[in-house]
C-alpha cells in the first residue's frame, strides 16, 4: 500500500477526494488478497493511511535513533531522508508568500465547473472574492527551491483554498 500511496501523492494533495477514493479502493483489493475478505472499517482505513503518511514523512525528513525509556532497547534506527540527501543533514525550510494577486471575480466565476462546485455544496454565487498567492519553499540561506500558485476564494467571511485550480505538485517533488 505504501508504494501506491507514494504514487498517489506524487502529484500533490490537490484532489484529495480522488486520492481517498483510489487509496481506499486499493486497500480493499489488498485486504482481499492478503486476508481473503473485504472486511473494512473506518479504523482499518485510516490506520493504514496514517501509517503510510508517517512513513512517507520519515522518508523525506529522516529519523533519529529511538530507544525505549525503560529497557534501553533500540526501537528505531537513524535514517537519512530525501531532504537531507538533497540539502544536507541540517536543512531547514521555510515557506514564504512571494506575491499576492487579486483575480477578477466575474472572469473567475465564469470559468468554474458548477458540477464540481456542487460536490462541495457551494455555488459560484457564494464566492465574493478571489486571490492567488505565489508560495515559495526556501532554504535557510533564502534560496527558493520551489514554488506554487495557491488560489483562495472567499465564501462568507472565510477564505478557502480552491483545490480545483491549485496545483501543489511542485511542493511535493522539488527535492528529486
Amino acid at each position: 500500500m505504501y508504494t501506491y500511496y507514494v504514487e498517489l501523492v506524487g502529484n500533490g494533495w490537490d484532489d484529495y477526494d480522488t486520492i481517498f477514493k483510489n487509496y481506499f479502493a486499493k486497500l480493499v483489493e489488498v485486504r482481499k488478497e492478503v486476508f481473503g475478505d473485504d472486511y473494512m472499517t473506518d479504523e482499518i482505513m485510516f490506520a493504514a493511511l496514517e501509517g503510510n503518511v508517517k512513513t512517507y514523512g520519515k522518508s523525506l525528513t529522516g529519523t533519529e535513533d529511538v530507544f525505549d525509556e525503560n529497557s534501553g532497547e533500540q526501537l528505531e534506527f537513524k535514517s537519512i531522508g530525501a531532504y537531507q540527501t538533497a540539502y544536507g543533514e541540517d536543512y531547514k525550510f521555510t515557506t514564504v508568500v512571494l506575491s499576492e494577486n487579486e483575480i477578477a471575480l466575474d472572469a473567475y466565476k465564469a470559468g468554474l465547473d458548477t458540477d464540481r462546485l456542487a460536490v462541495y455544496g457551494i455555488s459560484a454565487d457564494e464566492i465574493t472574492a478571489v486571490k492567488s498567492f505565489a508560495v515559495g519553499v526556501q532554504t535557510a540561506d533564502g534560496a527558493t527551491v520551489t514554488q506554487a500558485t495557491v488560489v483562495v476564494v472567499k465564501i462568507g467571511s472565510t477564505w478557502y483554498v480552491d483545490n480545483t485550480v491549485t496545483d501543489t505538485a511542485p511542493l511535493y517533488n522539488f527535492y528529486k
